[in-house]
């Protein structure tokens, strides 16, 4: 007969994220992420099957948090600027660091383990995707709403506005000034005319 799992996946899939957002892929040991979660290394291995497996789950929950934000956003009744303006202020404000912000844990495996595995890479192409295709519909409903020029290109301006996100997020760690990554988000938002 198996043995019953004797934690909360969910609470310790939410640990995981942390130590493997503070220390990296590489930096966390198994000893770490097991004494985060609270459990033995061979609870987590019967769980995760292994460290990467267990970073995997923790990304997978990482791009659930990212599309319930985006979902909230795609939801709200604010103009479109209102509602791009807040996701990449998120970057580097304290709103959601965690998730959203420059403790982005897809932003880390990006720079740390792109092209390390075929799932990663599917998971870190996908989520931008989702990103990109909310903001090119918030966009889309800005210009159905005439809030934005009539010839905007949504997925164009979507894009720019995923890659100015990252950029943000990479600056904010680097310690530029909240002033200056503002002056940024707006420099972006007029660029959508």
């Amino acid at each position: 007969m198996a043995r019953t799992r004797e934690f909360d996946t969910d609470a310790a899939l939410e640990r995981a994220m942390e130590v493997f957002r503070e220390k990296g892929y590489e930096g966390a040991s198994t000893r770490d992420l097991a004494g985060a979660i609270g459990i033995g290394p061979g609870s987590l291995y019967a769980a995760f099957s292994n460290k990467e497996g267990l970073y995997l789950a923790a990304l997978r929950r990482h791009c659930e948090h990212l599309e319930a934000t985006t979902q909230r956003a795609l939801a709200s009744k604010q103009s479109a600027r209102t509602v791009l303006r807040g996701l990449l202020e998120r970057a580097f404000t304290g709103s959601d660091p965690a998730h959203w912000g420059p403790g982005c844990l897809l932003l880390r495996a990006a720079t740390e383990r792109a092209g390390a595995n075929p799932e990663l890479d599917r998971m870190l192409r996908d989520a931008s995707r989702a990103v990109e295709a909310a903001f090119a519909e918030i966009l889309a409903d800005g210009r159905r709403r005439g809030e934005l020029p009539a010839d905007l290109d949504a997925a164009a301006a979507a894009h720019f506005l995923v890659t100015t996100l990252q950029g943000l997020r990479v600056m904010a760690l680097l310690g530029s000034d909240r002033a200056s990554l503002s002056a940024t988000v707006e420099t972006a938002l007029r660029c959508l005319g």
